[in-house]
């Protein structure tokens, strides 16, 4: 499959980066849903150094879990079971994004995704924390970081080019992930999980891969 071309140009600015980016369901969702669990927190108050810990602990582990499901659900290799091939509609989705990385319509979390993850987020946070409010904050920094990964990898793929330094870093990370070698470099908003398990080697060391756009399913590329 040919690429399509890039929908930005390289002299976009931020506010039209952002204008670009707020039209997808995805950064609309999770922007409602991050600023009911903050108005929430808000109401309820209850603030306590439990918050602090909570959103502590989220943060920490975000690289870790970014890691995880790229790896292990959106890289997940389909498989025959009793002649049934197994495969999972986010890893097929995901396929779709390596073959095409310029299309937006395929950077952002599927809609699909949210019926199910809002659910069984709310539900468990509230069966798991002491508090309602200890839950609210839990969901409002969680909903939030989720809206954060979002704009980092959309900007990874589009041509604007960001003005900071740790976002051109992000950028160059997934990037070598989708022009490089499909084998490293998972992390997307945040980079400390490719470093702590490795896989952010020095690019100049690494062939570049001929499984970048198929991910080795080359029946599926065809």
């Amino acid at each position: 499959m040919t690429p399509s071309t890039p929908q930005t140009e390289a002299t976009m600015t931020l506010a039209d980066a952002g204008r670009v980016f707020i039209r997808f369901t995805s950064p609309r969702v999770l922007a409602i849903t991050a600023a009911v669990a903050w108005m929430l927190k808000s109401v309820e108050g209850d603030w306590s150094r439990t918050d602090a810990l909570v959103a502590g602990t989220i943060l920490l582990l975000w690289p870790v879990q970014e890691w995880l499901l790229h790896v292990f659900v959106l890289h997940f290799r389909p498989f025959k079971l009793f002649g049934r091939t197994i495969d999972l509609l986010n890893a097929r989705e995901h396929r779709k994004h390596h073959r095409d990385p310029w299309n937006l319509s395929l950077v952002f979390i599927p809609t699909f995704v949210f019926f199910y993850s809002i659910p069984v987020l709310w539900t468990v946070a509230h069966l798991a924390a002491p508090r309602p409010a200890v839950a609210s904050i839990a969901l409002a920094v969680y909903f939030t970081l989720s809206l954060h990964y979002e704009w980092a990898h959309y900007l990874a793929h589009i041509r604007y080019v960001p003005r900071t330094k740790h976002y051109r870093r992000v950028v160059r990370h997934h990037r070598l992930h989708h022009f490089k070698n499909e084998r490293y470099w998972y992390g997307v908003s945040m980079l400390s999980g490719d470093y702590l398990l490795r896989t952010a080697p020095d690019h100049r060391t690494v062939p570049t891969s001929d499984n970048v756009r198929s991910l080795g399913l080359e029946s599926e590329a065809a």
